[in-house]
């Protein structure tokens, strides 16, 4: 009997998980479509940087709503690469140097490990209720879902900014290897 308890709070803790994870379908499939448009758009912008550079400036920054030195456009536009750069470059942040023709990271070392410490412990400390659910109903009872709810509200932001951090400095790196892949083809 004590089994077959402990499946069915599983099944009652993974049913709002399960549910979440379906009402967000839609959402997957209309940004998908929203891709396509962006980098029709994309095209069409580059075309009109080949034929008029001074229009093609301004429909790219305004594209971006960011606002780019002209080398760095004439270098993103002109890149095999292009689509993924500007998809990127916004996200960055200004944490990137760009200069002759490559992109070259702001952050140091040190600032990398902060957000992959404070991911994995705020991490452990969701996951380890959810997957050890058995003994933490046996130890808490009934203030389970208070303290685990407690725990969610503490450590949910901090999981959140770290994931957010870690793909900022994950895409200012991946700046870096385009450049370095396209000078080394040059």
């Amino acid at each position: 009997m004590d089994d077959k308890n402990q499946i069915i709070e599983i099944l009652k803790a993974l049913v709002p998980i399960v549910s979440s994870i379906i009402g967000l379908l839609p959402i997957v499939i209309k940004q998908n479509s929203f891709r396509k448009k962006r980098f029709l758009i994309f095209k069409d912008i580059r075309k009109e940087y080949l034929k008029d550079k001074v229009n093609g400036y301004y429909y790219f920054q305004s594209f971006l709503n960011i606002r780019l030195p002209k080398k760095e456009i004439d270098h993103i536009l002109k890149s095999p690469d292009a689509f993924a750069i500007m998809k990127i470059i916004r996200v960055c942040q200004g944490n990137y140097e760009f200069d002759k023709n490559t992109f070259k990271s702001k952050l140091s070392k040190k600032k990398y490990a902060l957000p992959m410490i404070r991911y994995f412990i705020s991490a452990f400390v969701i996951l380890y209720p959810i997957l050890y659910i058995g003994d933490f109903l046996k130890i808490f009872g009934k203030l389970y879902i208070p303290l685990f709810l407690m725990l969610l509200g503490v450590f949910g932001p901090i999981l959140w900014t770290s994931i957010v951090r870690i793909r900022e400095i994950s895409n200012v790196l991946f700046l870096e290897r385009i450049t370095m892949k396209q000078n080394k083809k040059e």
